[in-house]
């Protein structure tokens, strides 16, 4: 069976793809798959451990309707003569819909948010729908609940059950990831400056973790001078955190579908974005509304120029967040 698989989106969709593939290799493996997606998200499928093969799309263009026009152009070149039985997109998303027209595939299916699911605040859906689309109900919400209902429903595939991370008997070192892709799910830059130096107080070992092109943003922290240390270069080393981390503390981005992934217990700092849609299983979920009467926005702000910008996440304190790493450090040892 010939399937190929659409991502269009971003490092962290690119991550819970790759998890949520690899949770099913076993069942996967009789299958031809292909994943079309941008070139900057070959490195994190180099961590699928199934058989596949890429088509890497550039994307050229800032313009939406210039990007659009450019994938159309060069998607219909790179699969032009190919034949699928499926071509999927997994986000429902009326522009990866727009794409699957132009796959000669014997299905083409999408999710359909159901009426009333929080996911069509997020996914734009498209007007026009494909006869083999999934309907997703509104009780299934998280996005690790869907795939694993989508491939239940389109292959048949018994459920995989995975554990949580787990704390180890010893939480010496703590990995922090300060970036995420949009201003409203970032963390103030001198919380995290503080957060290391209280953890630091407390005995832990600190990594900042990031790119090369951020760490620029990091050098003035005091943490540095007291002791932490930087962890970058994302796309060669990224995945080998989990020799240096116990504990990762993470904002709602790749870096925490990076955490879940390689196994590291983390607390997410989520902004914006309502926990139950993109936490991942057995985080430690830290959030607030901020008394913003937009909450939640879903990323998409509508405090722009107001007395009460990204209050949601500025609510949250480093206070919050040492609370919660004693918490887990407590709660682990209690289970001992």
């Amino acid at each position: 069976m010939n399937i190929a698989l659409l991502n269009f989106r971003g490092l962290g969709d690119a991550m819970i793809m790759t998890h949520m593939l690899n949770t099913y290799a076993s069942q996967l493996n009789s299958k031809n798959i292909t994943i079309i997606t941008w070139s900057k998200n070959e490195f994190i499928f180099s961590q699928l451990k199934i058989k596949y093969k890429l088509i890497l799309v550039e994307d050229l263009y800032s313009n939406k309707l210039l990007s659009l026009l450019s994938v159309s152009v060069q998607l219909f070149k790179l699969i032009k003569n190919k034949k699928y039985d499926f071509a999927i997109n997994f986000s429902g998303d009326f522009k990866e819909n727009i794409y699957l027209y132009f796959f000669s595939s014997e299905k083409k299916i999408s999710p359909f948010w159901s009426s009333g699911h929080d996911f069509n605040r997020i996914i734009t859906q498209p007007i026009i729908r494909q006869k083999d689309d999934i309907l997703i109900p509104k009780s299934i919400v998280n996005i690790y609940d869907v795939y694993d209902y989508f491939f239940k429903i389109v292959f048949n595939f018994e459920s995989v059950l995975k554990k949580p991370p787990t704390l180890l008997n010893k939480v010496d070192s703590i990995g922090l990831f300060p970036f995420a892709s949009q201003r409203c799910r970032e963390w103030p830059m001198e919380n995290w400056d503080k957060l290391g130096l209280e953890l630091i107080l407390k005995g832990f070992k600190v990594y900042y973790v990031c790119s090369d092109n951020e760490v620029k943003h990091l050098y003035s922290f005091r943490a540095l001078e007291e002791g932490a240390l930087l962890y970058s270069d994302y796309s060669s080393n990224i995945f080998e955190i989990k020799k240096y981390i116990d504990m990762a503390i993470c904002l709602d981005s790749f870096s925490s579908h990076l955490s879940f992934f390689a196994e590291i217990p983390s607390i997410i700092i989520f902004g914006a974005n309502l926990p139950k849609l993109f936490s991942t299983r057995g985080a430690t979920i830290v959030s607030s509304n901020g008394g913003c009467n937009h909450y939640p926005c879903f990323n998409s702000p509508k405090c722009i120029d107001s007395d009460f910008k990204y209050a949601c996440i500025l609510n949250i304190s480093v206070k919050n967040i040492m609370d919660k790493v004693d918490f887990c450090n407590v709660s682990e040892k209690f289970k001992r």
